[in-house]
């Protein structure tokens, strides 16, 4: 009985782990695409290419492991994607404020 409990937590703290490295990366990604962008239509255009490759990753593991999509790692890294981008967008409307 204890040891079944034992794997639901390490099996949870892998999930954890998991989910963060997919926010820290996508979100990572789409802020500094975001952030070497110009104009708000190309901060846009890149966010979308993020969460385009967070699709065909998943649908990729999908065709070679035979896995079913995980719709909650698109998911993760559509709202790291706009996370960052959101940031990104912060952070140089900041940097317009102070140069004024």
């Amino acid at each position: 009985m204890g040891f079944a409990s034992a794997d639901r937590g390490t099996v949870a703290a892998a999930n954890h782990r998991h989910r963060i490295a997919h926010w820290l990366s996508f979100g990572s990604l789409a802020f500094l695409l975001a952030i070497i962008s110009r104009t708000l239509p190309q901060r846009l255009l890149t966010t979308t290419a993020v969460v385009s490759l967070g699709i065909a990753i998943e649908w990729v593991q999908h065709i070679i492991y035979h896995n079913p999509v995980e719709t909650w790692d698109i998911r993760d890294d559509a709202y790291a994607a706009l996370a960052g981008l959101l940031l990104a967008l912060f952070a140089i409307s900041v940097k317009r404020t102070r140069q004024t």
